[in-house]
């Protein structure tokens, strides 16, 4: 959940669409779709994709992930 947030946010802080994002990464539309909606979980290389075409590091993509898993944890009891 926390991943699928980020990529929304980051996404949209960016000013691009799902079709944008997804001719920056070299995926579909639809799979960026389903990414946001936690209906795919990435591979790594997707991942890696999807930090490119967000214009960060792959390493701070995982990072701005562990600190949206750790507030989500914080919040529920």
């Amino acid at each position: 959940m926390a991943l699928a947030q980020i990529l929304r946010l980051r996404r949209k802080a960016l000013g691009l669409t799902q079709r944008a994002l997804a001719d920056r990464c070299g995926l579909s539309s639809r799979h960026i779709s389903h990414l946001e909606t936690c209906r795919y979980q990435p591979t790594l290389a997707t991942l890696d994709r999807l930090a490119i075409g967000l214009e960060l590091r792959l390493s701070d993509l995982m990072q701005e992930t562990e600190r949206g898993m750790a507030r989500q944890t914080e919040v529920t009891p």
